[in-house]
């Protein structure tokens, strides 16, 4: 039988999964997975998978505002010196979400204290995010990471969309 869905998630809650086109091609002659599914565990015990990320290009920085992509996500929230103010969208198609971007841009570009705060943006359907950041609300969604403080000390702000 071909597994439905086999995926290991790590304690960054990346996910690893095998290519699922080539699954058929791995069973034994009985049609088992065992092989497979003890190798692939091998091989990320070992470190040699890379997790599979739904992610933007990383366009970097510009106007003093962070853009978040998938790839970027662990690299910008592992560093705990500085509180993050994060922006978390939608599609280009809502207007509540591009509204509070133009408040957000406006914002990174005359905060004086680059030093103690980053600000970020961050698209939730175009880039996968730990669990611990999805919100339940519907975008935009504004979150305050205090430095050192990650995830038990967010502060999780749902503007009025009317």
């Amino acid at each position: 039988r071909v597994p439905y869905h086999f995926m290991i998630r790590d304690n960054k809650d990346r996910k690893y999964t095998p290519d699922l086109k080539t699954l058929e091609d791995l069973a034994d002659s009985e049609g088992n997975y065992n092989d497979f599914v003890a190798n692939y565990i091998e091989q990320y015990l070992a470190g040699q998978l890379t997790p599979k990320i739904k992610s933007d290009e990383d366009p970097g920085e510009h106007d003093g505002i962070i853009d978040v992509t998938g790839v970027s996500v662990d690299r910008i929230f592992d560093r705990t010196d500085k509180d993050i103010l994060l922006l978390m969208t939608s599609s280009n198609q809502c207007r509540s979400c591009k509204r509070f971007e133009n408040v957000l841009f406006e914002f990174g570009e005359k905060y004086e204290h680059p030093d103690t705060l980053t600000v970020g943006i961050v698209n939730t359907e175009t880039n996968e995010l730990p669990r611990r950041l999805v919100m339940q609300a519907s975008p935009p969604n504004i979150v305050l990471l205090p430095a050192n403080r990650r995830v038990w000390g967010s502060i999780l702000i749902c503007p009025n969309r009317s």
